[in-house]
């Protein structure tokens, strides 16, 4: 994925060096260096701070 597919609101999943994916996220902030901030609904923490590189949709909100 490319920053220029990104819109805020999107729900993408990190793909984990492994292969595995994280839980489904909100795009809620895009920077042009390529990192992502992602949060999820109830999360009371931190965002995750994740590289674009590193994402895809998530196959449920295609």
């Amino acid at each position: 994925m490319n920053i220029e597919q990104l819109h805020i609101g999107m729900t993408v999943v990190e793909v984990l060096p492994y292969g595995r994916e994280t839980i489904p996220m909100q795009v809620v902030g895009i920077f042009q260096d390529g990192t992502v901030y992602l949060d999820f609904e109830g999360n009371e923490g931190d965002v995750w701070e994740v590289n674009v590189k590193d994402l895809k949709l998530d196959r449920e909100t295609k």
